[in-house]
């Protein structure tokens, strides 16, 4: 290191350090920041997509069973033709469905069923080892995701918050209009969905409040579990989901669960357009190529990602996210040597 350099050092370590890439690096238009560790996911990816695409086509054996599941659906998500020849009628199926509903009661009959297939729900149901007993496995109850990323955007003094719901509602508007909604219909569930968001915000954690781990741990007999509200026949749906009655359920939103009642009683109306805009935003990107990119708007403005990826990448980003356990075993095993790059998918 010279003189000059050092000096560099002394007034500013960063740039002294970064500056002269900083001058070259390009982030990709698909993603939201580059450098070392993203090249890094650059290259797993590569590695990956490459064999999904020869395993896909024949030319790669697959290893096991499970990893032949991952293969089946990434050519499935990859087949655009297909998603073209089909249009949105997959997806307006899925709306009419929802659309049927006319009371909580005709939610519950279907609501085991949906979740299973991660379809829109008002609680959110995980099963997770047992913070104070590991060797056993726990039900635990959650709140819904909010439309904004977390509950201080809410706030009135955040002006992103308002920015955000705009550009939300304006995706999801044009979203409902091109499965055959008219504008004054797409413009009424976007406001009913936002309405019931609403009613959520008030009874969820913080971001800063979820940090707090301990206090997550929150259980509740399953006796007082099924009583927190008349809406929704919580035991049928636990009972579904996991074929028997827990003798607790670790609740880790505890005023959600004291407010749902309240939450649901009188806004069915509300809900179910909440579960409409849920449905259209959550499967737009499996039907046409251009709802697809479409319903991606508003996680890219998130992101700050420019464009979205293009078909192999989000074919493999679908894949792992419901095989990335088993796709990073995979890896793991066929390149030894870059075990510690597979961390990130686990």
């Amino acid at each position: 290191m010279t003189q000059v350099e050092k000096g560099a050092v002394k007034a500013d370590l960063y740039e002294a350090v970064n500056g002269e890439w900083e001058q070259t690096a390009q982030i990709p238009a698909d993603r939201p920041a580059t450098g070392g560790f993203n090249d890094l996911v650059k290259d797993v990816e590569e590695t990956l997509i490459g064999d999904l695409n020869a395993m896909a086509a024949g030319q790669k054996d697959v290893p096991n069973a499970r990893l032949q599941e991952a293969v089946k659906l990434y050519a499935l998500a990859k087949d655009f033709d297909r998603r073209e020849t089909e249009g949105v009628a997959p997806l307006v199926k899925e709306l009419d469905e929802v659309a049927a509903l006319t009371s909580y009661a005709d939610y519950s009959a279907k609501w085991p069923e949906w979740a299973l297939l991660g379809k829109g729900s008002p609680v959110s149901f995980d099963i997770d080892p047992d913070m104070k007993k590991a060797t056993e496995y726990g039900l635990f109850f959650g709140a819904p995701s909010l439309i904004l990323p977390e509950k201080g955007y809410y706030q009135e003094d955040n002006p992103q918050g308002p920015q955000l719901l705009a550009l939300w509602s304006q995706m999801v508007e044009k979203l409902f209009v091109k499965v055959g909604y008219s504008a004054e219909e797409a413009h009424q569930v976007t406001e009913e969905a936002k309405q019931f968001d609403a009613l959520l915000v008030p009874h969820v954690k913080s971001a800063e409040e979820r940090a707090d781990y301990a206090k997550m741990y929150n259980p509740v007999a399953w006796a007082d579990f099924t009583k927190a509200t008349d809406q929704l026949d919580l035991a049928k749906m636990v009972s579904g989901l996991v074929g028997t009655e827990p003798a607790k359920v670790i609740v880790t939103e505890p005023n959600y669960l004291a407010a749902l009642n309240e939450i649901l009683t009188d806004h069915f109306a509300l809900f179910k357009s909440w579960l409409l805009a849920k449905t259209v935003t959550g499967n737009a990107s499996l039907v046409t190529d251009e709802l697809r990119i479409l319903g991606g708007e508003y996680s890219r403005a998130l992101s700050g990602s420019k464009e979205a990826v293009n078909h192999e990448k989000f074919a493999y980003y679908l894949t792992m996210s419901y095989f990335g356990q088993v796709i990073g075993k995979y890896y793991k095993h066929l390149i030894p040597h870059k075990t510690s790059a597979t961390e990130g998918l686990h």
